[in-house]
């Protein structure tokens, strides 16, 4: 039976989306301004999915396709200890890898983060970080920590702890030690987007509200066009993305 899909890519709505949203970020309140910075971290997130998705399972399928059109393997032989010869079940041999390309297909297209990682590093035999740096690296993982907690409705908090400095005050434990956003404050830290000791002296809500700034918005959105550009050369050189038509992402103007 002929089979086909059609489909589109639903962040192709939201880049245009963002940019003329951020236009008008100053006119917005200021919970209408944070929903719409917490739909750009989403946003963002989403399309490095999509992205790394849309490149790993080009990487496959020429050859899945192939294997499904392929008949009449070459027959072969194998020799037991004893010398005798039996035939090879080609076909088996073919198919079992064709199976386990079209599986690996499927879950690309559904795949959670954590599953694509692991994905990229056995189809491309690199990681991640292999091909953008430990530094951008950090910035997705960070990216990654805040669709998890937004997306998925967790609470934004931050631990309150004894003060070192001596005062009988609660102050915040800016090193978001076992938290769910530390990956995010590390990254802050390494570029000087946050530092752990004003975060101490300084109002609380500051440090609640911390992934709400706008350079902070910026720095994410900027770290998932730095990684699309390179995925996108990177496929472009190779014969898997078409550089001149793939969706990208636009800049957000300070």
């Amino acid at each position: 039976m002929a089979r086909a899909r059609i489909s589109f890519n639903p962040l192709d709505f939201a880049g245009e989306y963002v940019l003329q949203a951020w236009s008008r970020r100053n006119d917005m309140t200021e919970e209408q301004c944070n929903g719409f910075f917490q739909f750009t971290h989403i946003t963002a997130c989403s399309y490095i999915e999509s992205l790394l998705s849309h490149y790993l399972v080009s990487v496959i399928s020429e050859p899945t396709i192939v294997l499904r059109k392929a008949k009449g393997f070459a027959e072969r032989t194998t020799k037991w200890q004893d010398g005798d010869e039996v035939k090879v079940d080609v076909e088996l041999e073919n198919r079992a890898v064709q199976r386990l390309l079209e599986q690996f297909e499927t879950d690309l297209n559904g795949a959670p983060f954590a599953r694509l990682i692991s994905f990229h590093t056995t189809i491309l035999g690199r990681s991640l970080s292999d091909i953008v740096g430990p530094s951008l690296y950090a910035r997705v993982n960070g990216l990654v920590a805040i669709r998890n907690v937004l997306a998925h409705g967790r609470p934004v908090y931050v631990d309150l702890v004894s003060d070192p400095g001596g005062s009988k005050s609660l102050v915040p434990e800016a090193n978001f030690d076992a938290h769910p956003l530390k990956s995010v404050f590390q990254a802050l830290a390494s570029d000087g987007l946050y530092d752990p000791a004003n975060a101490r002296s300084g109002p609380l809500v500051d440090s609640l509200r911390h992934i709400y700034r706008e350079e902070v918005v910026r720095y994410f959105w900027d770290a998932t066009r730095q990684v699309a550009d390179i995925y996108i050369q990177l496929g472009a050189e190779q014969g898997f993305i078409d550089a001149k038509h793939f969706q990208r992402l636009p800049p957000l103007p300070a």
